[in-house]
């Protein structure tokens, strides 16, 4: 089997990292329920909050990128397909978000410990950051469209839609979903929502405008 270039070693190890870290903590989720300050079991169902989702569908990527690299490990440059691409972007954004979302809002209500401990530590930190420095620094991308920030932003806004609509609008009296992100607390729903809207539009084109610098820069040395 022919050896991987040397170049290809810090993607790889970075995603492996991802696919791996992400699975084993959403099987502990599965067995053991995320519980709150209080120590009450929440929800059974992991899979309700956006930190699982958004760091799945970073797995998923990662997955994807390491059979990419072992199938162009001779290349010098791995050029990566544009599904995998996008698929790259539209995860290291969504987990962007449940980074700066626990660092910005909820651990200062909620408590730093509480939300960085266990498999937190990795869903809420490790993983996203893994996963961001991967995408900006280390992963080709020349297929890059001004319509990928559409894309990134699909998956937040059916996320937001269904959170409304389960938490608002059904609630958890009636069989909805417990107010995890304390949308009817602190600003109130309204506020709220404006300022997810307005963090979630600043990482995608935070991210997407980085990247262009990045690899633009680096494509002049």
């Amino acid at each position: 089997m022919t050896m991987i270039k040397k170049n290809h070693l810090v993607p790889l190890l970075l995603d492996l990292f991802v696919f791996i870290s992400v699975l084993v903590c959403v099987i502990i989720r599965l067995i053991i329920p995320q519980r709150n300050v209080d120590g009450n079991v929440v929800t059974n169902s992991p899979f309700q909050y956006f930190t699982i989702d958004s760091n799945v569908l970073i797995a998923i990527s990662s997955l994807i990128n390491v059979v990419i690299i072992f199938l162009k490990r001779k290349e010098d440059d791995i050029n990566y397909p544009t599904f995998a691409s996008k698929l790259n972007f539209i995860s290291t954004c969504s987990t962007t978000l449940t980074f700066l979302t626990v660092l910005l809002i909820l651990a200062p209500f909620t408590g730093f410990w509480f939300l960085y401990k266990d498999v937190n530590l990795f869903l809420h930190f490790l993983s996203p950051v893994a996963k961001f420095i991967n995408y900006l620094f280390f992963q080709k991308d020349n297929k890059q469209k001004f319509i990928d920030i559409l894309y990134a932003m699909i998956p937040i806004l059916i996320y937001g839609i269904i959170y409304f609509i389960m938490v608002i609008v059904v609630g958890i009296e009636n069989g909805g979903w417990h107010d995890f992100y304390g949308f009817k607390k602190n600003l109130g729903v309204a506020a709220n929502s404006v300022v997810m809207a307005t963090l979630s539009l600043i990482i995608v084109f935070g991210i997407y405008y980085l990247k262009r610098h990045y690899q633009s820069k680096k494509a002049l040395k």
